[in-house]
């Protein structure tokens, strides 16, 4: 097994003999010693520490002509979190206050030096620093994991408005062009004007009574524009229609002129058409009602003439030219300017040169008057592996079925001190700048997982991890880095080795037996019979598993799989059979020589096999392109978290229960100690007058006397057990409230681990796309079940080689999904 890193002190002393006899007995404790006689020299080694800071720093009162509370004040700012000792001479007790309000020394210790006591106080600060070490650690995780939930918050709070001004965006875009192709259409028609059918065509608007009523009312409205400047100049009145009908073919006396209508109709559909959408959607609701009286010559309204129209995610503005200006002399530049100016546009617009170029022109009827500055994407972090990652083969399969794992490619090898990792961090874009000056947000960047295992270490800034010991690198699928040892074992894992709990990878020459816990990095075995397995990393099974329990973080490969519960992050491939197994994968389920029977398989990357099922087992159920690895793992996480969480609760309220019960026996210790101080007293007062009257011989005032001394004893022995009693309370709610504060730490602790792992399976699970397909490459049987993510399908027949997948359709403008079952080509 790995050998854990020992704690390291140093001892600064210029009396080389008691430094060097404490350093060996600090040794012999299982430190690692180093020993300095100047001040510069041993505060370069502290510098040069970096991620491995020294866990104490023990000085002498004098060193030469330095003074030692010095050196130690200049610890405190080199090395924060180094526990700092002081020896003193025993007759200077000033020394001692200054250095604890100077130099905030932890431990103090007088000449000549006890080794037993100084091991015991070195201890006791290795204790001190491994939980400063901790609590750091965790107040940096807690700030991280705020920030980045902050991060997520804000990005889900964002993302629908971002994604709301793309699909705006392509939705503007896709109304310019339809308008443009009616356009041309029109231009390319070689009859005059546009018939009711293709306008009504041409807006989509058959099976819409609203948008027909729409229509009608602008044609109507068009057709009132075309006739009634006509009417007027002959001396006619306006006559009121009475139903579509009369519109169309017939006047007050009711003579029939289809041709001229027919042209007059056509002329105001293409009028309409001419027109954006927009306009057409604002005309009234009844066609009858809006054409009593003609426009005002005399208008001088700007929105008479211009409209301004915005895109409803604020990246353009436009001015329309509802009549022509040429007919508005009132309207110039500096109105048009104002009038964009009134309707909240305050960004990105163009020049004055181009607006006025356009009011004086007679070609577009629009214009681009204001852009938004688009936001700029983020940059995702990355990260840099000095290590192959994927190293190992599949192994060699012997003639018996069996396969060897001992072929197992190059393993890579590091030693202590290599650089393993680098984080390149995340880069956040800049936001964006809507027409009206609002803000724009994009996507919050991904903060790729990037932790340090056992046998490495992470640098200071959190950008790189080395090597903490010589072994093999491991990356598993959350993105821990781990550098592992080996460990054999010649023949079975039973009674003889016990159970076997390894940071490393492990290879068993024979049989893990039933019963027996394996857990590690990665495990080889030749068969695993009714063991319990857990791996971070790869199963390697050269035989086959029986009646097991398999948790494993990477890959698994066997023979064959009977009876066994198996969850895996990785891919499973079994050259056999699965016979009545519960798996749970993350990856796919390769079986494809081999035969699936009565097993209930979820893989989110599919299912390939050569058969699945006989008419005389049970059904297979079989789920693919599902998360339910994952769910379960979240959920089973949730729930540690939740009951952590409640725990602490608990314990939290148990120490503010007895820190109350210590309260008031801190009011009873003061008022029994008050008492055995009164009665103390006056036991000395009785006492002075008892020795003045015995030389005069009054017996009466001595016996007296002597009763009233016996009862300021009494009172005071009294107040004196009670007081003890008093303490023995304290001392034992104390007890409790250090063993519950403990636990709490001992929780946060794992509350750290639990909140790190739902993080980084989030960002597993969203590295893998879902393949929702199985592919059977000889038999499938009937009765068989499969589901995919959203749809489920039985097999009726018996079936050849087949490939069964989900597919997504679109119906009525709505999404279904369904199993498709086809021939395997």
């Amino acid at each position: 097994m790995t050998e854990n890193k020992k704690p390291k002190v140093l001892i600064l002393d210029d009396d080389r003999a008691t430094a060097e006899s404490a350093g060996d007995a600090l040794s012999d404790a299982g430190w690692a010693v180093g020993v300095e006689s100047e001040p510069d020299k041993a505060r370069a080694v502290l510098e040069s520490a970096g991620a491995s800071p020294f866990a104490l720093v023990i000085c002498g009162f004098r060193i030469g002509d330095s003074d030692g509370i010095s050196f130690l004040s200049s610890v405190l700012s080199v090395s924060p979190m180094t526990r700092r000792m002081l020896w003193v001479p025993y007759d200077k007790p000033d020394v001692l206050i200054d250095a604890v309000n100077t130099a905030g020394i932890h431990a103090c210790m007088t000449y000549p030096v006890d080794n037993n006591n100084l091991v015991e106080q070195a201890g006791n600060c290795l204790e001190r620093f491994r939980r400063d070490i901790r609590r750091s650690q965790f107040k940096q995780m807690i700030a991280r994991h705020n920030k980045k939930m902050f991060r997520v918050a804000k990005n889900l709070k964002r993302k629908d408005h971002t994604d709301r001004l793309l699909l705006d965006e392509k939705k503007s875009k896709r109304s310019r062009l339809e308008f443009h192709l009616r356009k041309m259409n029109r231009e390319t028609d070689t009859g005059p004007g546009l018939s009711p059918a293709a306008l009504v065509k041409e807006r989509d608007a058959a099976n819409d009574p609203d948008s027909l009523l729409a229509l009608f009312t602008a044609v109507a409205a068009q057709i009132k524009n075309l006739v009634l400047p006509l009417a007027g100049s002959a001396g006619f009145d306006w006559w009121e229609p009475r139903s579509i009908g009369d519109i169309i073919h017939t006047d007050p006396q009711g003579f029939i002129h289809p041709e001229l209508s027919d042209s007059v109709i056509k002329t105001a559909c293409l009028a309409v058409s001419e027109a954006p959408p927009e306009a057409v959607a604002g005309g009234p609701a009844n066609p009858l009602l809006d054409i009593d009286a003609p426009d005002d010559p005399e208008d001088r309204s700007i929105e008479s003439y211009l409209e301004l129209i915005v895109e409803e995610n604020g990246t353009r503005a436009w001015l329309k030219k509802n009549k022509g200006l040429a007919d508005a002399p009132f309207i110039d530049l500096k109105l048009v300017l104002e009038y964009i100016a009134d309707q909240g546009i305050c960004y990105g617009a163009v020049e004055n040169k181009a607006i006025e170029a356009w009011m004086g022109s007679d070609g577009d009827d629009m214009l681009v008057v204001a852009r938004a500055k688009l936001p700029v994407r983020s940059r995702d972090g990355v990260v840099t592996y000095h290590f192959k990652t994927e190293y190992t083969n599949a192994g060699q399969v012997r003639e018996d079925g069996s396969i060897d794992f001992r072929a197992r490619g190059d393993v890579p090898y590091v030693e202590d001190g290599v650089l393993l990792a680098e984080k390149k961090p995340p880069e956040p874009g800049t936001k964006g700048i809507s027409v009206f000056g609002e803000e724009i947000y994009g996507e919050e960047p991904l903060d790729p997982a990037f932790v340090n295992g056992h046998g490495t270490r992470m640098s200071g800034d959190g950008l790189s991890i080395y090597a903490d010991t010589n072994g093999q690198p491991h990356l598993d699928p959350l993105g821990k880095i781990t550098v592992n040892p080996e460990f054999i074992v010649a023949g079975d894992v039973d009674y003889e080795t016990g159970n076997i709990e390894f940071k490393g990878n492990i290879i068993v020459r024979g049989t893990v037996k039933p019963g027996f816990i394996v857990s590690g990095v990665s495990l080889t075995a030749d068969e695993i019979e009714g063991a319990t397995i857990s791996l971070t990393g790869d199963l390697n099974v050269s035989s086959g598993i029986r009646d097991a329990d398999i948790k494993t973080v990477g890959n698994i490969r066997a023979k064959f799989i009977h009876n066994s519960t198996i969850l895996g992050f990785g891919d499973f491939q079994v050259l056999k059979e699965i016979i009545d197994s519960d798996i749970l994968l993350s990856g796919g389920c390769d079986v494809e020589t081999g035969h699936i029977l009565g097993s209930r398989i979820s893989a989110k990357t599919g299912v390939k096999a050569g058969r699945i099922g006989t008419p005389a087992s049970e059904s297979a159920l079989l789920k693919v392109g599902t998360e339910k690895h994952i769910v379960a793992m979240l959920r089973k996480n949730k729930d540690r978290l939740s009951r952590s969480l409640d725990f602490i609760s608990v314990l939290r309220e148990e120490i503010r229960e007895w820190k109350k019960k210590d309260s008031m026996l801190e009011s009873m210790a003061t008022e029994k100690a008050g008492t055995q101080e009164i009665y103390q007293e006056k036991a000395g007062m009785l006492k002075q007058q008892y020795l003045e009257l015995k030389d005069g011989g009054d017996a009466g005032a001595l016996e007296e006397l002597t009763r009233s001394l016996k009862k300021c004893f009494d009172i005071t022995k009294s107040a004196a057990k009670e007081l003890q009693m008093v303490f023995d309370s304290q001392d034992r709610l104390r007890q409790k409230i250090r063993t519950a504060e403990k636990q709490i730490n001992q929780c946060e602790e794992e509350n750290i681990k639990w909140v790190d792992e739902r993080r980084y399976l989030k960002e597993y699970a969203g590295k893998r796309e879902p393949d929702p397909s199985v592919t059977v490459y000889r038999s499938i049987i009937q009765g068989t079940r499969i589901q995919g993510r959203f749809s489920a399908v039985v097999i009726d027949e018996d079936k050849g080689p087949v490939r069964i997948e989900e597919r997504m359709f679109q119906e009525d403008a709505r999404s279904h999904y369904e199993m498709i079952v086809q021939p395997l080509i």
